[in-house]
């Protein structure tokens, strides 16, 4: 069974970056994405000690299921409103990287 990692980088205004993460929050977007069904699993980091990357990470079952996500309804009702905390560069908010994942350890595999 293949399974595709998405990454998506968020830049956001300076010292945004405490914004951008409540905005997730308050809006459960990563909730919203587990609930579609195609997404197994989602992260949200946040870079240090600069703090001036956002960077959210799923997993999801197919590419198919990540581009369904990117063109849904949950997450175009939150898009715009993310775009305002934004920096120019991560202008405008569009798919993230996708990378198939080949290995996968846990420490229990150790």
């Amino acid at each position: 069974m293949t399974v595709i990692r998405s990454v998506l980088r968020l830049k956001p205004r300076p010292d945004g970056d405490g914004e951008v993460l409540d905005f997730y929050e308050r809006h459960a977007i990563l909730a919203r994405a587990l609930a579609d069904g195609g997404c197994a699993g989602a992260e949200l980091h946040v870079r240090v000690p600069q703090r001036d990357e956002v960077v959210v990470t799923a997993l999801w079952h197919s590419v198919a299921d990540y581009q369904e996500w990117t063109v849904s309804s949950a997450r175009a009702s939150y898009a715009d409103d993310l775009e305002e905390l934004l920096a120019p560069e991560s202008l405008p908010l569009g798919s993230g990287d996708l990378y198939e994942v080949v290995v996968s350890m846990s420490g229990a595999d150790a």
